[in-house]
């Protein structure tokens, strides 16, 4: 009956084995479903006792990468996009770090937008009235780099979840493209699929 009840609480991932040693209790995580939906990263936290806050690490009207250009579907007069670099952060630990380019001519002026605390989908859609109709997402584990590590509050090489997002509104033009860096030691990502 025992092992029964241990065995379950390893299913659950509330308990980790690691043999010839023990049993274990497991970091308390959250499923969080932002990924598998159009929604932002604190919509998840909406009505669940989190204070979650956002730090503007950088906004601007900058050149366009080529990665951004390509994946922005940029047309060759268009060499600029919106960056916006923020930290989001969960009951005062840091969650994700995320990397935004947008695309300035459906988004004129956000560069000067006071962002500190908004959220940004929030404020595409009250602004500018944009509403995405579909994002593609690609994740992959990498190893947190220096910069990345520091503003995670990670060590440098933990592994953490590299998350770029690709989002459309209707006619399919291409509006926002991130890169976003998880603690995947804070929550685990759920999908659901349709």
């Amino acid at each position: 009956m025992v092992r029964e009840a241990l065995n379950q609480l390893v299913v659950e991932r509330r308990v980790y084995k690691i043999q010839g040693k023990g049993s274990f209790v497991a970091d308390a995580r959250e499923d969080q479903d932002f990924v598998g939906s159009k929604i932002a990263f604190s919509g998840d936290f909406i009505g669940k006792s989190h204070v979650v806050n956002r730090r503007t690490l950088v906004q601007s009207l900058r050149p366009a990468s080529e990665r951004e250009a390509r994946m922005l579907r940029l047309e060759p007069d268009e060499t600029h996009v919106v960056g916006l670099d923020r930290l989001l952060t969960v009951d005062g630990t840091p969650r994700m770090l995320v990397y935004t380019a947008l695309r300035p001519t459906v988004v004129p002026g956000m560069e000067t937008l006071p962002m500190h605390s908004k959220p940004l989908y929030e404020t595409l859609r009250r602004q500018y009235g944009v509403v995405f109709d579909k994002a593609e997402r690609w994740i992959e584990a990498v190893a947190a780099s220096g910069a990345v590590a520091e503003l995670l509050e990670v060590a440098p090489g933990a592994p953490v979840l590299r998350i770029d997002s690709l989002s459309s509104i209707a006619g399919d033009l291409m509006v926002e493209f991130y890169t976003a860096y998880h603690r995947s030691d804070q929550a685990r990502l759920h999908f659901t699929v349709r």
